[in-house]
């Protein structure tokens, strides 16, 4: 459990869970809020930082799950594609 700093608790808190506000009002399960923070950590990361491993799991495993398999296989040829007329110029 996570409760915001200066926040009023005026009734129970669910387990697992994150609140904040005054009165708290619950904003995500404490498993959204990990899964935000590994987002945010791996967003970092594309500055040109390493990106950790942790991150790029997580990435994977989400862009596999959001993405059917066609979507993937567009992704794919739209990117050859770009690279192929970059290469001719």
């Amino acid at each position: 459990m996570i409760i915001g700093a200066n926040s009023l608790i005026n009734k129970d808190i669910p387990d697992n869970s994150v609140v904040a506000g005054v009165p708290a009002k619950v904003i995500k399960t404490f498993d959204e809020y990990l899964e935000k923070r590994a987002l945010d950590e791996a967003v970092k990361g594309i500055g040109g930082e390493a990106v950790s491993k942790e991150a790029e799991e997580f990435l994977w495993e989400k862009f596999w799950k959001d993405k059917g398999a066609l979507e993937i296989v567009k992704y794919q040829m739209h990117f050859v594609s770009v690279l192929e007329r970059k290469r001719q110029k």
